[in-house]
Formats: structure tokens, C-alpha cells, sequence
């Protein structure tokens, strides 16, 4: 099932996608906030989305999921372009995992972006850049124009020699809103116990910071 809950945990979770959605995953949301995407997480993989409407509480009211693009193929990881024309995403079309943009929600042909492997593709919202992961685990990033419908990407290049440290299917970075820097967990996390770096998660980001403020007054 998917729930929702609000970021600042002022209320408690919800099931907004019921016991039919049993497997899926969601992975991103347009950026109008009108379309979830998921993936199906079997072994035959599928994009699928459900509308979002949202009432008057700023409560998101879910449609049934639905398959996104019908081929035979694994595909998954999807993400939608800052203007909401384009859909990144990976396929196994090839025999491997490639990154591959499609006009969102279609239709029309698809780009190939990445040559030698990729998955989670992400979006700069600051430049027309696609970001993604190759089989190393390093990021790479690929340049891109669209014009009047035409869809172009230059050739992809290592953006960082990082390793991201491989969960599978479980994205573990982020890129920021000036598409400069990006939060991972790095390939050396668990490579040394006693050299691993420490990982730290702060709560209630407001709360702490207005307790903050107070003491330095």
C-alpha cells in the first residue's frame, strides 16, 4: 500500500494507493504535483502513474495506478523534466540497463542518453543537464537541448570519480537545486568499519533550529 504523510509530521500516515498497489514503489511526482509515478518492483518492472488530486486540507487523493508505456521490456526509475514535457528513465531494452528520455506522457520516440549503462536518471533544475549512475556507480552527466519538440543530448561524461555505494534498487543521492552538488552515501561506507564516515540524520529541522536561535540570543 502508499501512504502519505506530511513532511512536518503533523499528522499521521495515511493509505492513499490501496492493497491493489501491493508491490509498487513510489519513485517520483510530476513537477505540477498532478502525477505520481511508481514502478511496479517485480522482476518485470513497470512505470505506472495515478493522478493526484489534492482537497481543500491539502490532502492528495490518488486514482488507480495505470501502466505508462506498455512494451516488454524492465523499465524503471522514472523522472519527469523540471517543465514536465520529458520522462527519464531506465530500460533493459538492450539487454542491460539504459537511460532513456520519452516525451511525458507521450506520445512519440524515445532518446537513448547513457552508452554503456545507466539507472536513476535525475533532473537539474537549474541547467539543462541529466544526471545518472553507470555500472560503476559513479555519476555521470549528460548535456541536453529541446527545441520545438526535438529532443537532443549530447555524449555523457563523469561528472564525479565517487563511487556511490550500490543498494540496488534504493536510491541513496540527490542532487541540490543548483544542480552543483549532491548527497550520497559513497562506496567506501562499509568498505572500513573503523574508517567508514558518520552518518547523521537530524529530526524536526524547524523544531531544532528555533531551539537554536534561542540559545544564542
Amino acid at each position: 500500500m502508499i501512504y502519505w504523510l506530511p513532511a512536518d509530521g503533523s499528522a499521521a500516515p495515511e493509505v492513499v494507493l490501496p492493497r491493489e498497489s501491493r508491490g509498487f514503489s513510489p519513485w517520483s511526482i510530476s513537477p505540477d504535483a498532478k502525477v505520481l509515478l511508481l514502478s511496479s518492483g517485480s522482476s518485470g518492472s513497470k512505470i505506472l502513474t495515478s493522478k493526484i488530486e489534492w482537497d481543500s486540507s491539502g490532502r492528495p487523493h490518488l486514482s488507480p495506478a495505470e501502466p505508462l508505456l506498455n512494451t516488454q521490456f524492465t523499465e524503471m526509475y522514472p523522472a519527469v523534466s523540471p517543465d514536465g514535457r520529458w520522462l527519464a528513465y531506465a530500460s533493459n531494452e538492450t539487454g542491460s540497463p539504459e537511460v532513456y528520455v520519452h516525451p511525458f506522457p507521450g506520445p512519440g520516440g524515445r532518446t537513448q542518453i547513457s552508452i554503456q549503462g545507466g539507472v536513476m536518471p535525475m533532473w537539474s533544475a537549474a541547467a539543462h543537464e541529466i544526471f545518472f549512475r553507470d555500472p560503476s556507480q559513479r555519476i555521470q552527466v549528460v548535456e541536453y537541448s529541446a527545441v520545438n519538440g526535438a529532443f537532443r543530448a549530447g555524449k555523457p561524461r563523469v561528472w564525479s570519480d565517487t563511487r556511490v555505494l550500490n543498494l540496488a534498487n534504493l536510491q541513496n543521492h540527490d542532487l541540490a537545486s543548483d544542480g552543483k552538488r549532491m548527497a550520497i552515501i559513497p562506496a567506501m561506507f562499509w568498505a572500513n568499519e573503523k574508517n567508514s564516515p558518520t552518518l547523521t540524520v537530524l529530526l524536526n529541522f524547524p523544531d531544532e533550529l528555533r531551539r537554536r536561535l534561542g540559545e544564542s540570543k
